[in-house]
């Protein structure tokens, strides 16, 4: 699960900034929808746990992983 969410909060805001990038300055400045899709995308990190937070978690799993296989 913590890997899901670490790719699914980063693939949402790339989408989300490459995509207002290609509106311009229209897609930050003016009152679309954009804008609002842009800061979910961020706050969608936060509720989720932050990256760092997610990155560690599945670095602990790798371990109990990789201690288990006894190499």
């Amino acid at each position: 699960a913590s890997q899901f969410k670490y790719h699914v909060a980063k693939i949402t805001e790339e989408i989300c900034y490459e995509a207002a990038n290609l509106m311009g300055g229209a897609g930050l400045c003016d009152n679309t929808l954009m804008m609002d899709l842009v800061n979910i995308s961020r706050i969608a990190e936060i509720i989720g746990g932050s990256r760092q937070i997610q990155n560690y978690v599945m670095s602990m799993s790798l371990r109990q992983v990789y201690k288990m296989s006894g190499i």
